[in-house]
């Protein structure tokens, strides 16, 4: 299966996490971007934005949202799935005022070769 994750002994280090997952939901049509941020309390916040809402694209990513708790067991994770326009209508305050970075499509190259 093309979007299995594979269970590793990776850091859970946010930025390993998020790239391990964007390095899978990227290859999936109709991802558009995918932000990360980790609060106070340890807990890895991963947003997954698409271009529309698609219910057949939303279940592949909740499929690697869990094989994500498998590969980092230790991890606290925090999923979120939303569309563009959703983001454009106040998520991006949001995303801005909390501090999500952008994992960009070309960052999870090092996650895909297995690093």
């Amino acid at each position: 299966m093309a979007n299995t994750i594979k269970r590793t002994k990776l850091t859970t280090e946010p930025a390993a996490v998020a790239e391990a997952f964007a390095a899978r939901v990227y290859q999936l049509l109709g991802v558009e971007g995918v932000y990360f941020w980790t609060d106070a309390g340890q807990t890895t916040h991963l947003w997954t934005v698409v271009g529309r809402d698609d219910l057949a694209l939303r279940e592949r990513i909740y499929r690697i949202e869990a094989q994500l708790y498998n590969r980092f067991p230790g991890a606290r994770l925090d999923f979120f799935v939303l569309t563009r326009d959703r983001l454009e209508d106040g998520g991006q305050d949001y995303k801005l005022a909390t501090g999500f970075s952008l994992v960009r499509k070309e960052a999870p190259l090092a996650a895909q070769r297995g690093a």
